[in-house]
């Protein structure tokens, strides 16, 4: 798998170049594990930050965390009216469900695709507006490619409307929903649809929303010896989604979901 990624990296490097010479036509090469779904959040496809999807970190090792882009896409956003824009009914829904397990934590309530939910009525009001980011930023230790003087790594997870001029990108992360399990045992596959943020109770919360993929098995395939991943869905046909806490993300991944993980 990490070959793969490394010659995934130098074909996309070999795209820039091959554009820069007019030998390609930007838009023809779709990446792998970058499938788009249709939305559309005004603004957002202008918005792209820096075109660079990794870098080096100087400095020592430290924690792998994720935190938001710095540019924001859109500023005090109605949670209502961008829930239509982008095709998510139950946006609100999937938020004050959130802020429950936030504020009031249980055992067996949390951010992974269980599919158990408190009682609308116990779920906090929720009203404020929404900031709209394209990009988070994951840094982590990434031994079998070391660089700089810790070793560590950045990369950009994009969840945009329109990549390059053209079809929306939707990065895949993994999440952990499981401390206490080993591996991919503890933790789910997960698209982001969409990068945000708001304050409620004087707290600042940096989320993503997601669309859930489930493994098929409780362990790695016989044949290929690579995780075998689909997509949930809800009994009415739309996408199992979720809005997480970016903390709960703990890898990008460029693997193309087809839909195998090693």
């Amino acid at each position: 798998m990490l070959l793969t990624n490394q010659w995934l990296d130098k074909l996309a490097a070999s795209c820039v170049d091959f554009e820069a010479r007019g030998m390609l036509t930007r838009g023809a090469i779709r990446i792998p594990g970058r499938n788009a779904e249709p939305s559309s959040i005004p603004g957002s496809a202008v918005v792209e930050e820096d075109d660079d999807d990794e870098d080096t970190v100087p400095g020592p090792r430290v924690l792998a965390h994720v935190e938001l882009a710095k540019t924001i896409a859109q500023r005090k956003v109605n949670a209502a009216e961008l829930a239509r824009k982008i095709n998510q009914p139950d946006l609100i829904q999937l938020i004050r469900s959130f802020l429950y397990e936030q504020l009031l934590p249980h055992p067996s309530s949390d951010s992974s695709s269980s599919g158990s939910s408190p009682p609308r009525h116990r779920l906090p009001f929720f009203d404020s507006s929404i900031s709209v980011y394209t990009s988070a930023l994951a840094t982590f230790y990434a031994p079998s490619d070391l660089c700089g003087t810790g070793g560590m790594r950045r990369e950009r997870i994009r969840a945009i409307s329109s990549w390059r001029g053209g079809a929306g990108r939707y990065d895949c992360v993994f999440v952990e929903t499981d401390p206490a399990a080993q591996g991919m045992l503890g933790l789910d596959v997960a698209r982001v649809r969409l990068f945000f943020s708001f304050a409620f109770r004087g707290q600042f919360y940096p989320c993503a929303l997601v669309h859930w993929f489930s493994r098929t098995d409780n362990r790695p395939d016989d044949d290929t010896g690579m995780w075998i991943v689909r997509p949930e869905f809800n009994t009415d046909g739309s996408h199992k989604a979720a809005v997480i806490h970016l903390d709960t993300i703990r890898l990008f991944t460029k693997a193309s979901f087809t839909y195998a993980i090693p």
